[in-house]
């Protein structure tokens, strides 16, 4: 029962004794917070991860990459880089009408940085597709952001990204968590050198071995306070779209997103990919998990959980509603 200006009854059950699915992080994190609160619960309800199920056509439209550059590209949202999608029978015929590199190669149904490719002509990717050691299947192929905007390290600038948090509610709203946090590559940008990844892919690991970035929360930068604006329109502006996928018959569920951005040299801000269903992070001794995910649990609690189960309900003291 949420301790408002409103009784809501919410029908989750989180007592360990009794069963209950969390397999998800999220899942995980959120009943934690619950916990935390001593939250009641109508005795015959379950907290399970269907609750962060949504059909599919919009799950894959955000997470799969050609779906979603195809979304973007049917409602003229102008705001990721040049975007076309390549696999084993149409990839000569991409490669003969791209225009100059450099170019980045990813898997359209996988993420974490795997199997990413950098070119820099046309030339060098039509090698790669000769290639029988390659992946196969659905890819994206990126106009590369070249020259970022880079932060300034010890001795040369680091690329990252930005990494802002979104949550869906079904009936069909949006919000927007106002922090999110910087991925930096640990390695510096090397402009002439795009063999090694390490300093041009701000994914937090290439491999299993080792880490790739660091993670600061966005408000220790000033530079984030200036395109803040700019993303809460581009997001209003995409969920906006996005509505006419929604079936309005879908209630009480949730959707968690991670979104990615970069800025290139000149400060133009590019929209990246959507994650569904982020892997948060569980562990106390996460570097984020008391700079960032502790406040914004607490959110959640007081923001999102309410308006989950009680549609009607309006007051937000920490999100911003984009839709």
């Amino acid at each position: 029962m949420y301790n408002g200006s409103v009784t809501i009854i919410v029908m989750l059950h989180i007592d360990k004794h009794f069963n209950f699915t969390l397999n998800s992080p999220t899942a995980q994190m959120l009943a934690q917070e619950l916990r935390n609160n001593n939250w009641q619960y109508h005795p015959n309800a379950r907290l399970s991860d269907e609750v962060f199920n949504i059909p599919s056509l919009l799950s894959d439209t955000l997470e799969y990459k050609h779906l979603l550059a195809n979304f973007l590209q049917k409602h003229h949202l102008n705001f990721a880089p040049a975007t076309f999608y390549i696999d084993d029978n149409n990839y000569r015929t991409v490669i003969n009408n791209l225009g100059p590199g450099p170019w980045i190669l990813k898997p359209s149904l996988l993420n974490n940085g795997q199997h990413i490719k950098i070119f820099i002509n046309k030339q060098e990717i039509l090698t790669h597709y000769a290639s029988a050691k390659r992946l196969g299947g659905p890819h994206v192929l990126q106009s590369y952001i070249h020259p970022p905007h880079l932060l300034q390290g010890p001795k040369k600038g680091h690329k990252y990204s930005l990494r802002m948090l979104v949550i869906i509610i079904f009936p069909y709203a949006v919000f927007m968590y106002p922090q999110g946090y910087f991925n930096i590559a640990l390695s510096p940008y090397e402009v002439n050198n795009m063999c090694s990844l390490v300093g041009h892919i701000t994914n937090e690991h290439l491999n299993h071995d080792s880490v790739n970035v660091v993670q600061i929360p966005s408000e220790q930068y000033a530079i984030f306070k200036q395109f803040y604006p700019k993303i809460g329109h581009l997001l209003t502006q995409f969920f906006s779209k996005f509505a006419v996928l929604v079936d309005n018959s879908i209630h009480s569920k949730v959707a968690f997103l991670g979104v990615d951005f970069m800025l290139d040299s000149q400060e133009n801000l590019y929209l990246l990919e959507f994650n569904h269903g982020p892997c948060f992070p569980i562990s106390a001794e996460h570097p984020l998990q008391n700079k960032l995910y502790k406040y914004f649990w607490q959110a959640c609690y007081a923001d999102i959980i309410p308006r989950l189960y009680h549609p009607t309900y309006n007051e937000l003291k920490h999100f911003v509603q984009l839709y």
